[in-house]
């Protein structure tokens, strides 16, 4: 259930959730601008989505290959790689970003360097480089999927603190859902944003056989 409470200064936003069969709420406050998200109409969600639909498709015939190769590598989900793509890059595999991050996977320079691409590595390098972190990340935390994606946002330490943080530990019953939570925002709808659309990715002739 989601309730936005508005003001001059700030959206409150109210979640409410359900772990573990128990219910709790949590307060956010968030810049104005997050009221959007809750105020899109349906045809702006339609074109949207349309838009995903065929960056999917465009991705599935550039890098399917790849990407199903790096998957079966790395012995991850394509899917999500393919959810990641989109939501880092849109499918651009030039695209650098404010903060120098580069790539379709969007991967800062010494964390490409340290999994293989260097500075001028191709797109499929860049690919599998970004496969290769993402199964650190995803044996860090237990294959939580949704915590190697904020992680792979956010940074692992910052989750680690997070953990320690609500009083848990990093183990496999870690409730997932819980330290998601209470993450900003923005890390929550990136999260929430590659796993709809990992649901969403029909296969595809051109992916490599697995």
């Amino acid at each position: 259930m989601l309730k936005i409470f508005k003001n001059s200064i700030l959206a409150t936003i109210l979640i409410s959730t359900s772990t573990t069969g128990f219910s709790h709420s949590k307060i956010v406050r968030e810049p104005q601008k997050l009221l959007s998200l809750a105020t899109i109409d349906p045809k702006t969600l339609e074109n949207q989505e349309k838009q995903v639909e065929k960056t999917i498709k465009e991705i599935q015939t550039k890098f399917g290959n790849p990407i199903t190769a790096s998957a079966k590598k790395y012995n991850i989900d394509k899917n999500i790689l393919y959810g990641m793509i989109v939501v880092e890059s849109g499918g651009i595999h030039n695209k650098t970003s404010k903060q120098g991050a580069k790539g379709l996977m969007q991967l800062m320079p010494a964390t490409a360097k340290k999994h293989g691409c260097n500075k001028h590595c191709l797109p499929t390098q860049n690919i599998d480089a970004a496969a290769s972190y993402f199964k650190t990340l995803l044996d860090l935390f237990n294959n939580k999927t949704e915590l190697a994606l904020a992680a792979y946002n956010m940074g692992d330490a910052r989750i680690r603190s997070q953990i320690k943080k609500l009083g848990l530990q990093n183990n496999e019953n870690l409730d997932s859902g819980l330290v998601i939570n209470n993450l900003p925002v923005k890390v929550r709808i990136y999260v929430k944003k590659i796993m709809k659309i990992a649901e969403k990715i029909p296969p595809s002739e051109l992916d490599v056989k697995v």
